[in-house]
């Protein structure tokens, strides 16, 4: 869809151009024909050479910027198509189904997730990681990975957080899965990481 709109913006930008130049080189002619005046001619011309210019310059830079989206948004639907692979629902079930609140305490909850679980949460965890980074990088569109994990992301780093928690402690750093805190932050603010700006609510 969205390279679709992309395409229609730049035909219609294409159509524009056509029409003033049209158009002022049906002004120039007039103005030949009326009052055969060189200093005028060259002045009209002058000035389609400006106009022409100009538009030249903003149709690069609008070109340019459509393709850097469109590339964001590939590079959103590459991460998407992992998020749907039967081996990873398989790893996000395991996360949904066998980690509960019956944990004593945070250091239980750890010991039986390296002992039991250490497999697949380390591979969700890395995963929702990776889509933190490539958001905060410029690497990925935001709102399309939005789309997809809007919910799951947000669900499973609070079901993970005593994890991670003493996992930091461990390593003696809050830098941990610190870019990932970021994102699900904003996220349940309805703001985007990437811009600081609330959240368009609306799907393709």
């Amino acid at each position: 869809m969205k390279e679709k709109i992309g395409v229609i913006g730049e035909i219609n930008i294409k159509l524009t151009i056509s029409f003033i130049v049209v158009v002022i080189g049906i002004l120039l002619i007039c103005a030949y024909c009326l009052f055969n005046d060189k200093d005028l001619i060259k002045f009209i011309t002058a000035v389609i050479g400006g106009v022409g210019g100009i538009y030249t310059a903003f149709y690069v830079e609008y070109s340019l910027k459509e393709n850097i989206k469109i590339h964001k948004i590939n590079n959103s639907l590459q991460i998407i198509s992992e998020y749907h692979k039967p081996e990873f629902v398989q790893y996000a079930n395991i996360i949904f189904d066998k980690i509960n609140n019956n944990f004593r305490s945070e250091e239980e909850f750890y010991n039986y997730i390296n002992k039991e679980l250490n497999k697949a949460v380390g591979i969700i965890l890395n995963y929702l990681s990776r889509v933190a980074v490539s958001i905060k990088s410029g690497y990925a569109d935001e709102h399309t990975l939005y789309m997809s994990l809007d919910t799951f992301l947000p669900q499973v780093y609070e079901k993970l957080f005593p994890y991670i928690k003493i996992y930091r402690q461990k390593r003696k750093s809050d830098l941990v899965y610190k870019n990932l805190e970021e994102l699900v932050n904003r996220w349940k603010n309805k703001e985007y990481l990437s811009t600081k700006k609330r959240i368009k609510e609306f799907y393709w």
